[in-house]
């Protein structure tokens, strides 16, 4: 496939005119490659030229030029001065260098691993651009705490001949470490606590920006505050292989609408269910699918997709040495979802009992899981609770405590594989034992005996609906009373 039959995207630049219809853009693959020899496959790479190129070798001169450059954005004034670098951090997909000033205001440069000239192509660009977009639309509309953007490049004509963010540097401890450490002065338990309450205050702020539809948000230039939504570019492959592949995912108005595309394309990509094991997991969960669909049905009316982090997850979280929230970085991605899984849902580390490879207590010799089902629920309770009353009972608040059962669910649409764990773990909770035997044998071959589909659709509809928020707002829990 050319690269020019890729990149015309309903405009000149990739997004930068997306509004054309979703049939013209379906599918639509783009492939980067090297032109010169490399690995393909593997977190090998992590560390490997083919990966970051130049990106992680650029000079404290050229640094601290373009912070002089970008001075006025810095200070709000020309202030002359000297920046001393501190260091370099390297994640999966990019490098940043944090410098300061005169030991005071402290600055990170961001640079995509792919921020160079054998890798970097237009939806790179493209998506560098609106997630500045984004985040500066967040800051101005929310209460959510995002970096602040000083000044951004998409393109390499500059001193460190990169693309880069400059934003401001938001100093604490990672997530991880407030949720998962036995050191530090505040309590273990209070600091969880005081986490989960601080981002479910900070993530309250995403319910106005709503949107009619799900995907990317194009932003028609820099400081739009009317984004319209358009189909979304995602990764094709896993994040360290060096040959990136691009597809399209089409906007969508309809969750239903959307989960059924989902399944058609996957349906394409894999071939239909053949053996009984197969057919048993297709009808279950397509039972499943219509449950959820009826179970959390949305007004027609109304906008009912919000913009949503990512990758929700907790080493995207700063928090202060006590748990409190103080930041929410890596905002690239960040895309509208449906209400059920907007910004009512649960963070993704307190999904891990729906994880496909989730197991309780660990195997020998596998990755030790940090917390089991139950103490997740009651996590999942407290943060229902504490999202509910800083956004006094609003009616989304309803989904919590079932989205991340509703991501699952999505999720598996798209990769098949997943479907029947998915399927598995609904069941554990429906039927008991000696049915769900039976199902798995005899559905695939025989289909339901007479009552039996009527039955279980009723079970699901309940089991699937929506929790009140009344339930949480005035509930306390052993672990948060000491919350502060």
């Amino acid at each position: 496939m050319a690269e020019e039959d890729v990149l015309v995207f309903g405009g000149e630049r990739v997004g930068v005119d997306s509004r054309a219809s979703s049939e013209q853009n379906s599918g639509v693959i783009f492939t980067t490659t090297l032109d010169y020899p490399g690995p393909e496959f593997g977190s090998e790479n992590r560390d490997s030229f083919e990966y970051w190129g130049p990106t992680r070798e650029v000079t404290e001169e050229s640094l601290v030029a373009l912070l002089d450059r970008h001075s006025m954005q810095i200070h709000g004034k020309e202030r002359p001065g000297t920046w001393a670098y501190l260091e370099r951090k390297s994640g999966t997909y990019s490098v940043a260098y944090i410098l300061q000033f005169e030991g005071n205001t402290k600055v990170l440069v961001r640079i995509p691993a792919s921020g160079w000239p054998r890798r970097w192509n237009k939806i790179d660009a493209e998506t560098l651009r609106t997630t500045v977009q984004i985040m500066r639309l967040i800051s101005e509309k929310t209460c959510v705490p995002v970096p602040r953007v000083f000044a951004y490049d998409a393109g390499m004509d500059n001193e460190i001949r990169a693309p880069f963010t400059l934003i401001s540097y938001l100093g604490g401890q990672n997530g991880s470490t407030t949720w998962n450490s036995n050191k530090g002065t505040t309590p273990k338990e209070l600091r969880r606590q005081n986490l989960l309450r601080t981002l479910a205050q900070a993530v309250s702020g995403l319910r106005d920006l709503r949107f009619p539809k799900g995907g990317s948000l194009w932003f028609a230039q820099d400081g739009d505050n009317d984004p319209v939504v358009v189909d979304r570019w995602t990764l094709r492959a896993d994040g360290w292989i060096i040959p990136r592949v691009f597809k399209s995912i089409p906007a969508y108005t309809s969750v239903e609408g959307k989960i059924k595309d989902d399944i058609r394309r996957q349906v394409l990509k894999e071939g239909q269910p053949v053996s009984y094991e197969e057919r048993n997991i297709a009808v279950l969960f397509k039972l499943m699918v219509r449950a959820f669909v009826k179970a959390t049905e949305l007004p027609q009316s109304g906008d009912n997709f919000v913009l949503v982090h990512p990758d929700f997850d907790i080493q995207n979280l700063i928090t202060d040495e006590t748990g409190r929230l103080t930041g929410i970085i890596d905002w690239d991605g960040a895309c509208c979802e449906p209400l059920q899984i907007g910004w009512t849902r649960l963070p993704l580390w307190l999904h891990g009992d729906w994880y496909p490879h989730f197991q309780f207590p660990p195997a020998p010799g596998k990755h030790k899981a940090k917390d089991g089902p139950d103490a997740l629920d009651e996590y999942r309770n407290d943060y229902a609770r504490y999202l509910c009353n800083e956004s006094d009972g609003a009616f989304e608040t309803r989904f919590t405590t079932k989205s991340h059962i509703y991501r699952a669910l999505m999720s598996s649409t798209t990769r098949g594989w997943t479907a029947g764990r998915f399927v598995e773990n609904i069941l554990e909770d429906v039927a008991p034992e000696p049915v769900r035997a039976s199902w798995a044998t005899s559905i695939g071959e025989h289909g339901f005996s007479p009552g039996e589909k009527q039955a279980l659709e009723g079970v699901l509809l309940k089991y699937f609906a929506p929790v009140d928020p009344d339930k949480f707002v005035h509930a306390a829990s052993p672990s948060a009373t000491t919350a502060t």
